[in-house]
Parts: structure tokens; C-alpha cells; sequence
């Protein structure tokens, strides 16, 4: 046995306990959560610490699927992502750090760009797939899979009222609504005070419109860089990248996917 070998077999199971410990641990809060939620009664917060479970373990999911290796990176990436949303939205973290929803969706964009990227490859089990499909295909991917997390949003939004949609305030409204004839554009500007049902409200509420095309466009920005440095690298450097390369073993029929 070369010592290089030796290396690389130490490097793996390194990797492997710390994927273990990660998932382990991401799955005990997410179980304790659900128990703490259900105790206190609050249905949203139940739903999302089981779908936080499930996405904590959705990378053992995906390499029994698809007989494929996570890189020790992504793997533990992926997990913290998973749990993200939860201390955002359960535990107030969306409002202790402002930027925190939007990092999430960033890494977000990025995220689903790079399932997107070697998704296609899986697949087609092994058929050459030239880079500029895959590149646009994981763009598509990583932008479907934001649009299914803001329906979510808004189900939860209209069906628990809770405001995973975060709605804001704002100074001017453009709507037909304003105006007197069809098809005629009308404004309010400068709007200092809205009243609603006695309410006195310091501005016009835009109903979570502008926090949905703000994640959307984060995320996108985030599947774009993504896609960028796919284009740009050439999976020449796939341990800079948070990902996986897929390689054909010459003695099995399936592709295993593991960092070089």
C-alpha cells in the first residue's frame, strides 16, 4: 500500500466522521425543535423542523439514489444550509441578522446550481453532456428551485399566517386601480400614512411582492455565479469548488462521484 494511498484513505474517513457528526448533529436539533414547536403548540414551526429533517438527510438520500460520494465539503455545506431557514424563520435569526435571508438565498442560488450541474450528468448515466447544457440546465434548475420555495412561502404565508413573505413598507403605489379610465396607469406618491380599519399603518404594505422578487434575484445571481466559475474552471479545479466529479469505475456499471 503507497503512502499516498494510505493518505487518501485517512482523508476519507476523516471526511466521513465529520459528515457524520454534522448530520447527526443537524438531525437532533431538528427532531428537538419539532418537540419543543409541537409542545408550544405553533403548527408552521412543526412543519418546518420535519423539513428541515428531511433535508438534512436528503444527501444520504441522493448517493443511495444514485450510488454517488459527496465531497466531505459540500456534504457539510449542504447540511448547514439545510438547517439555515430554521434558526431563521423559528428561532428570529431573520431579524437578529438582517442579511441573513438573503445570504441563505445566495447560497441558495449557488446551491441548487451545483446539484443542477452534476444532476444532468447522473441522469444520463454517464452520456457525454457538453458544459454549456449543463451549465444552462443547473441555471434552470437552481431558478425552479427557488420559484418552489417561494410558493411554499406564500402557502405557509396563507395558510398559517405566518410572513415568510416579508412584507415592508413603501412610499409609492402605481396601479390601474388609481385611475379613472380603462387601461390608464394611476399613482400615489410621497405615501406618509395609510389607515386600515382604524389602523394607522407609516406607509402602504406591498404584501411580501418586493421581499419575493428580491430572493428570486439573489438567488439567480447566485446560480449565475455559479454557472460562471463552471464555464470559467472546467471542473480543473473541483476541490476549490464545493462539489463532486463523477468518474465511471472500470469495474462497475454505476458512476461514483467523489472529490479528487
Amino acid at each position: 500500500m503507497t503512502r499516498l494511498k494510505v493518505q487518501t484513505e485517512q482523508q476519507e474517513a476523516t471526511g466521513m466522521i465529520a459528515e457524520a457528526v454534522t448530520t447527526v448533529s443537524a438531525l437532533i436539533f431538528a427532531v428537538f425543535s419539532a418537540i419543543k414547536f409541537a409542545v408550544e403548540g405553533s403548527v408552521s414551526d412543526i412543519l418546518l423542523s420535519l423539513a428541515t429533517a428531511f433535508l438534512v438527510m436528503l444527501p444520504v438520500l441522493i448517493e443511495k439514489l444514485f450510488r454517488c460520494r459527496f465531497a466531505p465539503v459540500v456534504w457539510i455545506w449542504v447540511t448547514l444550509y439545510a438547517v439555515a431557514p430554521l434558526l431563521g424563520e423559528s428561532y428570529n435569526l431573520y431579524f437578529i441578522i438582517s442579511w441573513w435571508d438573503k445570504l441563505l438565498h445566495f447560497s441558495g442560488g449557488i446551491a441548487f446550481a451545483l446539484i443542477g450541474y452534476y444532476l444532468i450528468k447522473l441522469l444520463n448515466k454517464g452520456k457525454p453532456v457538453s458544459l454549456a447544457v449543463r451549465i444552462v440546465f443547473a441555471i434552470c434548475f437552481s431558478i425552479a428551485l427557488s420559484a418552489v420555495w417561494e410558493f411554499y412561502e406564500f402557502g405557509m404565508d396563507r395558510v398559517f399566517g405566518t410572513d415568510m413573505q416579508q412584507d415592508r413598507y413603501i412610499t409609492a403605489v402605481n396601479s390601474y386601480f388609481l385611475a379613472d379610465g380603462y387601461g390608464v396607469v394611476g399613482s400615489l406618491e410621497n405615501i406618509d400614512s395609510v389607515v386600515v380599519n382604524g389602523q394607522k399603518l407609516s406607509g402602504y404594505i406591498d404584501i411580501g411582492l418586493i421581499d419575493t422578487m428580491g430572493d428570486m434575484l439573489i438567488e439567480t445571481l447566485g446560480a449565475v455565479i455559479a454557472a460562471l466559475f463552471f464555464a470559467v474552471d472546467r471542473e480543473r479545479h473541483p476541490i476549490i469548488s464545493p462539489a463532486y466529479v463523477i468518474q465511471t469505475q472500470p469495474d462497475a456499471e454505476t458512476a461514483v462521484c467523489h472529490a479528487e
